[in-house]
């Protein structure tokens, strides 16, 4: 009962007659209420059609999750909400390897695309949402040009904020309480001032939550106030804000790499460093050991015994000679997957083994370092009128400012042991000969800055002639709207790295003329031994300063000064990125009813013209080695290029065939404006990143609505899209050919005249893209077998995959093969010794490893996902006021991976092998599938006549599953080298007090 008990919001007192809710409600055809929700069931929406319509009547793919449901998930975030949406990953399942983790958000994907765009009320929001000020969440999945013209295909997830309600009180607070100590508070408050004229809401959040992985916590503190005046009977004016501080310290999606089993493997042996016979990196020890080349002075922290000097330089240059006393020699423990150990694609660092012999699993090894601050303000206002004649106006406005900054010096650092007999001085012995550590690397606080102004007027008109008693009626009724919006966001990031500033330059000094020319610092934390209790406690690191914070100047031994902080007055080594961009839309959207409601046309013809100003790097001063100015501190760049403009469009139609049975299709696509890269072949600019979707099947509404089903199969493609990675692989070697032709022939090496690369300049390279599609099957399903019992069960089946990747580019390669081939002697560019052979030789490997990878899987694609949640509530009876449930969520096995397989060289140049070892296609290798099971049980009652209260317990991952995540497998033997550990059962008891 507890895992398949089922869940409705119902309590033991029935809610307010719907009677009682505002006339605004009722008349805006742009506004839906959450008081037509019941339990589980959602009747209306805006996200398909801007239209307020009955669900049955969208053609779109929408599904609508309800504050009942999230409040029975005890959702707190929009990732909570994710785990039972019917196609949006959350980063339980979907958990990039390569990605850093720096923003959950990102570790979102839609239909297996991409993450979708986040949404409040239909504006763009880049503020991480929270459930406490919000009533439903709107998944519209697919390119929809009625909701957004250029942006993100894969969809949007829509939340709904709280309104000030003016016809009744509301008051609740509510207390949240983990099993890890967490405290978590919300209140909700709305105040009619004047009845049906005045009304005030304010909501609030004092979060302190700590996660399973010591030391991750979350402290969230939102402020959010909304306002509601009815001057005239046909006159609603609303506007909110909200404030926020958000600070997290996050784990990362990443059991802690390897770079230290090999040595223990080996049996723990020491690195004789000293001046007297030191040990030499060999055949017989490199797969342990590497030599320290790391020259810069490390500041010891940790878990360490004492040392006389704890700022000193472990390492020199590999052609440094170890035989003189004065060379910094010292040796650093390897991986499993570090070069010799494994090679080619095989080759990077592992996670550690799926045990606890070297670091626990409940801690995050980055410990404080890795963190992510946000604070935000959101503003908002808008006016609905009535005007004569079934007309209704809207005026919307939005604006909102984010300044995040997330920091992560431990990214890529591995564990390791210190193997070194002696101190870098040669001579002392070194106390900490044998421990744990890891590598701080150059800390750099990333900051992003995301700031919005979004306006627009929407006009709606409804001809309804269906009453007429003539052979009218039959013309049915039709709504139209138009709008008008303009929407200004300005992105811009930047990297603020740490420096070291000598005690001998001032503060004058540094910022004038020398940030750019100082170093960035490193350091050392040393960690226990789980193994060796005298080692201590210490498995994560925890600084004595603040890596994400404005200002901070830490002083180390020497007298120099640690500087980081992204309001640091040194300014940045990095120019930093940022572009305005400024979209003006006109849309029209229209839905026509016809043959009394059995046939529904939804239609949006939308066009945007688009313009973007990019930034202009400055200095701070004027001279060239002074910092650059920060992105905190400028305004958006307004040196507007001119308009492009682009044109999108939406049909769908629903057909009802039977009562409560209808079929459905819909299209719609979205874009983007050209881009800046041209095709080398042709010349043609590169288009920006398109969407199409089409999405068609069948609907029930069933039992006097007690079903509601429908079943969508659909068809979704992006692209073009940048692909960085295969630029990396392929670019530098063209670049280089194409420069080395060049020079011979302008130098005389060359006396015939060489083929000009077509419309490539080889001085300034090219961008690589590649598309992404996906197709499958979505199914969703609401049910209320009796009146206490409600369940909602809904799954989907995608196959995205990879296509056209760097087309053009392979086409470039091809006609200039015969031309390489003719000149492979030749050497260059410039000075260099390496010959065109060579470079195209070096690449063909990765030429054929694209070919492979044309319809390969996306990354840790999972083909089947199923989520069922349900509750009971025990209406009379001793259990009266008693409600259980639950739920399960199933994912079928990823793909982590392609096993190597000899496949013919789809390019024979000169010198190349007639097959090649590359990750074939026909080869997958899977991860294991994910199934959680959680439960459900709570009681509600009328502590007086005034006072509801609502306690539930949430008990997640009921059976306790510790199934790895796979995130990345070796490609020559197939096993995990890369994977998460999933959160083991945990406790979420919620009170909520009602009046």
């Amino acid at each position: 009962m507890l895992t398949l008990g089922v869940a409705l919001h119902a309590q033991t007192v029935p809610p307010p007659s719907p009677a009682a809710a505002e006339a605004p409600v009722e008349m805006s055809p742009f506004v839906v209420s959450s008081d037509g929700d019941t339990g589980y069931a959602s009747r209306e929406t805006l996200a398909g059609t801007r239209f307020k319509s009955d669900l049955q009547d969208v053609s779109a793919q929408v599904s609508v999750m309800t504050k009942a449901l999230l409040d029975d998930l005890a959702a707190a975030s929009l990732e909570d909400a994710y785990r039972y949406s019917i196609n949006v990953e959350n980063q339980q399942e979907y958990s990039n390897a390569k990605d850093t983790g720096n923003d959950p958000a990102l570790l979102t994907r839609a239909r297996g695309l991409a993450a979708p765009g986040v949404t409040h009320d239909f504006f763009v929001s880049y503020v991480p949402q929270d459930t406490y000020n919000f009533e439903r969440v709107n998944f519209s999945s697919g390119p929809n040009s009625i909701l957004f013209g250029n942006g993100n295909p894969a969809g949007i997830v829509d939340v709904a904020l709280n309104r000030a309600n003016l016809t009744r009180a509301s008051y609740s607070a509510t207390l949240r309480r983990n099993n890890y100590g967490s405290g978590r508070q919300s209140i909700d408050l709305n105040q009619p001032l004047i009845k049906q004229r005045l009304a005030v809401r304010f909501d609030a959040l004092f979060d302190d939550t700590k996660g399973w992985r010591r030391p991750t916590a979350v402290e969230d503190r939102r402020y959010y106030g909304a306002i509601a005046a009815k001057p005239f009977t046909s006159t609603t004016v609303r506007a909110y804000f909200e404030k926020l501080d958000l600070d997290r310290t996050l784990a990362r999606n990443i059991r802690t790499l390897d770079l230290v089993t090999p040595w223990i493997n080996a049996g723990r042996p020491a690195f004789n460093n000293g001046l007297n016979s030191p040990t030499l990196i060999n055949t017989a020890n490199r797969g342990i050991f590497a030599r320290n080349t790391t020259t810069t002075p490390v500041y010891i922290l940790g878990a360490t015994a004492s040392t006389s000097d704890p700022y000193v330089s472990w390492g020199s240059g590999s052609s440094a000679n170890i035989n003189l006393p004065t060379t910094a020699y010292s040796a650093v423990t390897i991986g499993p997957g570090t070069s010799p150990n494994q090679t080619g694609s095989d080759s990077y660092t592992y996670s550690l083994p799926h045990d606890e012999t070297v670091s626990p699993f409940n801690v995050t090894v980055e410990g404080n370092t890795k963190r992510d601050v946000t604070t935000a303000q959101i503003f908002g206002a808008s006016i609905e009128q009535r005007l004569p004649g079934d007309l209704y106006l809207e005026i919307d406005y939005n604006t909102e400012r984010m300044d995040r900054v997330a920091s992560n010096p431990l990214s890529s650092a591995g564990l390791r042991a210190d193997p070194n007999v002696y101190l870098p001085d040669r001579i002392t012995p070194n106390p900490n000969l044998g421990r744990y550590y890891v590598d701080l690397g150059a800390n750099t606080a990333y900051y992003w800055r995301k700031q919005t102004e979004e306006a627009r007027i929407m006009l709606s008109y409804d001809v309804d002639v269906t009453k007429r008693s003539d052979w009218l009626r039959w013309l049915g009724r039709h709504r139209f709207a138009g709008m008008w919006s303009s929407s200004e966001i300005f992105s811009a990031n930047q990297g603020m790295s740490a420096k070291l500033i000598p005690s001998t330059l001032t503060t004058v000094d540094a910022i004038t003329n020398a940030y750019n020319t100082l170093t960035t610092p490193a350091g050392r934390y040393y960690l226990s031994d789980p193994l060796q209790p005298a080692t201590g406690k210490t498995f994560y690191v925890t600084l004595p300063w603040d890596t994400a914070g404005k200002v901070t100047d830490y002083t180390l031994p020497d007298g120099s000064r640690y500087n980081i902080g992204w309001r640091t007055p040194y300014g940045s080594s990095a120019k930093g990125n940022g572009i305005n961009s400024l979209t003006q839309s006109r849309l029209l959207a229209m839905q026509n009813i016809f043959l009394r409601g059995r046939l529904v046309l939804n239609v949006g013809l939308r066009k945007d013209n688009v313009r973007s100003a990019p930034w202009v790097p400055t200095n701070l001063t004027a001279s060239s080695t002074s910092g650059y100015l920060p992105t905190w501190a400028r305004k958006p760049p307004t040196n507007w290029s001119v308009f492009t403009q682009g044109n999108t469009e939406t049909f769908g139609a629903v057909l009802h065939l039977l009562r409560g049975v209808s079929v459905f299709y819909n299209q719609s696509n979205t874009w983007n404006p050209p881009r800046s890269s041209f095709d080398p072949l042709t010349g043609a600019a590169i288009e920006g990143s398109t969407g199409k979707g089409k999405d068609y099947g069948v609907m029930l509404r069933l039992w006097d609505n007690r079903v509601s089903f429908r079943l969508n199969k659909y068809h979704n493609s992006t692209g073009p899209d940048s692909a960085v990675t295969y630029r990396t692989l392929i670019m530098p070697a063209i670049q280089n050919i194409e420069l080395t032709l060049a020079q011979a022939q302008t130098d005389g090496r060359v006396t015939t005249p060489i083929p000009e690369p077509f419309h490539f300049d080889p001085a300034v390279g090219g961008e690589f893209f590649s598309h992404q599609v996906s197709r499958g099957y979505e199914a969703e399903l609401t049910f209320n077998p009796i009146k206490n019992w409600r369940l909602t069960l809904n799954g989907s089946h995608a196959t995205a995959v990879q296509s056209d990747i760097a087309s053009n580019w392979i086409n470039f390669i091809q006609a200039r093969s015969p031309i390489w081939a003719q000149y492979g002697d030749l050497q260059g560019p410039n000075t260099g010794t390496t010959t065109i052979q060579t470079y195209y030789l070096g690449i063909i490997q990765n030429l054929n490893l694209i070919k492979q990878v044309e319809g390969q899987s996306v990354d840790q694609g999972r083909n089947w996902r199923a989520n069922l949640f349900t509750r009971y509530d025990f209406t009379s009876g001793r259990l009266k006021g008693v409600f259980v449930g639950g739920g399960y969520r199933w994912r079928a096995r990823s793909v982590i991976g392609y096993r190597y397989a000899y496949v013919d060289n789809a390019f024979p140049l000169p010198g190349a092998p007639a097959q090649l070892n590359v990750p074939a296609l026909d080869s997958p290798i899977y991860g294991k599938a994910m199934e959680e099971a959680e439960a459900l049980v709570g009681y509600t009652r009328k502590l007086n006549k005034k006072i509801t209260w609502r306690v539930q317990l949430n008990i997640r991952n009921l059976l306790d599953s510790q199934r790895l995540t796979a995130q990345r497998a070796n490609y020559g033997s197939g096993f995990v080298t890369n994977y998460d550990i999933p959160e083991p059962r945990s406790y979420v008891l919620t009170n909520t007090f009602s009046f």
